[in-house]
């Protein structure tokens, strides 16, 4: 991790609540140790599974704010994790990188299109995966801040609309009365 982080850097914890949650799902130990290690000084939370299964159990306890998976793993494959997670995520963007030793061009655009939102090879650089967790967490934050947006301002144009119909309800019902009111006075 760079030393520095700057003012929109989703990784700053000044900038959040709470950390961001990550899954790391992979067979192999020495694959999830690398990832820890690109990730452990970050500030995220790390989660690990170490078969597909597993990752998807994890996920039904708690989705995770973005997840790292391994395509080949035992039980259910990362490609079937992504699945799951985008089929079960709702309206909240969980971005998934597919981290695979598979690295055919067929291969790629199978896991892009199966829904992962990146896709890298091993061996990765370390860098590389930073810069991409980094762009999809930015991406996040933005897509939780335009669905907050989306939801103020569907609450404001209700509020709107009830102010119109009230206000058209008092002019309709103060017609009548007024009427009864010069009746009276006369």
């Amino acid at each position: 991790m760079s030393d520095t982080l700057n003012t929109n850097d989703p990784l700053d914890r000044d900038l959040l609540a709470e950390p961001f949650s990550v899954l790391i799902a992979d067979d192999e130990e020495a694959a999830r140790g690398l990832v820890e290690a690109t990730f452990c000084t970050s500030g995220l939370k790390l989660t690990f599974a170490k078969q597909g299964d597993e990752a998807i159990q994890l996920c039904k306890t708690e989705l995770p704010d973005l997840a790292i998976l391994d395509w080949q793993m035992p039980g259910a494959t990362g490609l079937e994790v992504c699945q799951w997670i985008k089929a079960n995520s709702g309206t909240v963007f969980v971005p998934v990188v597919l981290l695979t030793s598979l690295s055919e061009l067929s291969e790629t655009v199978a896991g892009l299109n199966g829904g992962a939102d990146e896709y890298i090879t091993k061996p990765f650089r370390i860098q590389e995966l930073e810069a991409r967790v980094r762009a999809l967490l930015r991406i996040k934050l933005l897509t939780e801040e335009l669905r907050r947006t989306r939801e103020l301002l569907a609450d404001k144009e209700r509020q709107l609309v009830a102010t119109e119909v009230a206000g058209a309800a008092a002019h309709e019902l103060g017609q009548p009365l007024t009427s009864l009111l010069i009746n009276c006075q006369l």
